[in-house]
């Protein structure tokens, strides 16, 4: 039986339980906007440990309306046979028959629109709304239904009606906002909003709704970002400070900071939710892996990386995907022998992984161990043949052992079976890994037309610029070209290293080697970890100025970087010895 009909029988059981009561302010859970004042005297409650009554609004259907509670009969006989459309039809007909009974109405309406079928909820919704001192909420269905069926005005007009009753809450506001956001009534809505702000107070649920809102609004107009969002981050900043502790505004800070792209202080909301003395639970483990979602989005590996290892020391075979991604973080630290141990616990406990086996192939050889990244290839190509994913990954892998051969060949098929299943996968990152496999193993005609091709897919693609721009230099070929690519790479990263030493070389291999220097100069100082290539060119530019010495002393650091013979014979011809 499905949670609604579920729903629908607890409410017809109350319904004959407490046959003639009535509350005076009507508001069924689950609107959609909620009763703020409700909401806040909910929380009161939790703080202060009391219970909350919560009365069920009905209207004598037993004594008031035989025909009603006859239908009800009927549907809750229907939904324990699980004949579920027989029932809702039932229910429909109860909730028509007796449209004061707000909450049976509001669970059928729901029920109607969550299966696209908006039309009947406007008309139960629309007779509930007729009845005399209906309630805000019915009001705030009937606006979502009237816009669910495309009638914008009528949507708008019941969300008016809705505000006018609930006075100093903001759930009427809370309806018309949302319903102008998605009626494309931009303007309007950022009125809405401005009343809201007001009503809001120091209420802090209304202060959370208003926030969310404004998020809403920035997702379609991202030029009004830094305004907007400043606005709403000021509203969520007010509650911090003035309910610190509740759990419940925790979260919702927590979620609503995250939807205004603030990681960090959605982070900062749950770890306040973490215990002192925590015992390990499913629950403990959903708020750390929040946690560390939140961190990865700020950027903060480090922190991301401090949930997840606290996962699995308390369930240290539960979790096979959170060593995966522990895996990953330490690779991307460069701690591969700390990865390598991530990665094979989490194929210990899942050998279905296969991410994980490429990923730990790629660490073995950052650590030199060939034959362990082999074996682990091998695996993975039993486990998971022909698949893109390990064909391209196999490919990386060779790439990285300088076995260019055989990495063009899982590259290859890698494209074959992409264009075959998904032609999705060939992306500019694709060709250009493909292309510089093909450069490497001396197949210039074939790196060209996948550079190309990169290029064609990203016309941005800066890395593929200087790589193809820098191959022609080195071969002598269309070097203005080459020139233009490269001229275009250093223009969008001014501070690459790479880039500005392939702008240097291209002045050189067009003789001027007095535009190269300053340029050679600058890819030296952008160079995070001293290159021997840079140097050499440095030492050729050096040397074509008639500066030797100086020539002589740049090969010298080439050198000490990494033995070379060209650069060892240029070096003693310059020095004569």
């Amino acid at each position: 039986m499905n949670s609604i009909l579920q729903r629908l029988i607890i409410i017809g059981a109350s319904l004959i339980l407490v046959s003639g009561c009535r509350t005076s302010s009507p508001t069924a859970a689950g609107s959609p906007a909620d009763s703020m004042a409700t909401m806040e005297q909910a929380l009161d409650s939790l703080e202060s440990d009391s219970e909350l009554d919560v009365g069920i609004p009905v209207t004598h259907p037993s004594e008031g309306n035989p025909d009603s509670l006859a239908h009800f009969a009927a549907g809750v006989s229907y939904a324990l046979r699980d004949e579920q459309d027989l029932a809702m039809d039932e229910f429909y007909k109860s909730a028509l028959a007796d449209p004061h009974n707000e909450p049976l109405v509001v669970e059928v309406s729901r029920s109607f629109l969550a299966k696209k079928q908006a039309g009947k909820a406007v008309l139960l919704l629309s007779k509930a709304a007729h009845v005399s001192q209906s309630s805000v909420d019915v009001q705030c269905w009937l606006a979502q239904a009237l816009l669910e069926t495309g009638k914008t005005n009528e949507a708008v007009a019941a969300a008016r009606v809705a505000v006018k009753k609930s006075g100093a809450s903001i759930e009427g506001e809370e309806t018309l906002c949302a319903v102008c956001l998605r009626a494309g009534r931009t303007h309007e809505a950022l009125k809405v909003l401005s009343r809201m702000e007001k009503k809001a107070g120091g209420r802090p649920l209304a202060l959370i709704a208003t926030a969310r809102l404004y998020a809403e609004y920035l997702q379609t107009h991202p030029a009004d970002a830094k305004s907007v969002k400043l606005r709403a981050v000021r509203l969520l900043d007010k509650v911090d400070v003035s309910k610190p502790g509740n759990q419940l505004l925790l979260q919702r800070l927590a979620e609503t900071y995250r939807y205004l792209d603030e990681p960090g202080k959605a982070a900062e909301m749950l770890l306040k939710l973490l215990p002192k003395n925590p015992k390990p639970s499913p629950q403990l483990d959903a708020l750390r892996e929040r946690l560390a979602n939140l961190f990865l989005m700020g950027g903060d590996n480090t922190h991301a990386a401090e949930q997840l290892e606290a996962i699995v020391k308390d369930n240290p075979s539960s979790y096979p995907q959170v060593w995966y991604v522990l895996g990953t973080l330490a690779g991307d630290e460069k701690q591969y022998s700390k990865a390598i141990g991530y990665f094979q616990k989490a194929l210990l406990l899942d050998s279905s992984i296969e991410q994980a086996y490429y990923q730990l192939a790629l660490a073995q050889i950052d650590v030199g161990q060939t034959g362990e990244a082999l074996d682990t290839l091998e695996k993975a190509a039993v486990r998971f043949p022909n698949t893109f994913v390990g064909e391209f990954f196999t490919g990386v892998a060779y790439s990285r052992l300088k076995r260019y051969d055989e990495a063009m060949k899982h590259l290859t098929s890698a494209e074959v079976i992409a264009k075959a299943t998904d032609a999705k996968r060939l992306t500019p990152q694709f060709y250009f890994q493909i292309g510089a496999a093909a450069e490497r193993n001396h197949q210039f005609e074939i790196a060209v037309g996948y550079f190309e091709k990169a290029l064609q897919l990203d016309p941005g693609f800066y890395e593929a610029m200087n790589y193809l721009g820098y191959m022609w230099v080195e071969r002598g070929q269309n070097l203005d070209r080459a020139r233009s690519m490269i001229e275009k790479a250093v223009k969008a990263e001014p501070t690459n290293g790479a880039f500005l030493d392939s702008l240097g070389w291209v002045f050189f291999k067009q003789n001027k080697a007095k535009e190269a220097l300053p340029v050679l100069l600058k890819a030296v100082a952008y160079t995070p970890e001293p290159d021997a290539t840079v140097f050499e060119h440095l030492g050729d530019v050096y040397m074509a100025l008639g500066q030797k010495e100086k020539a002589c002393e740049a090969w010298g650091k080439a050198l000490k970087i990494e033995p070379n013979d060209e650069i060892s014979k240029k070096l003693k011809q310059a020095s004569g010895s």
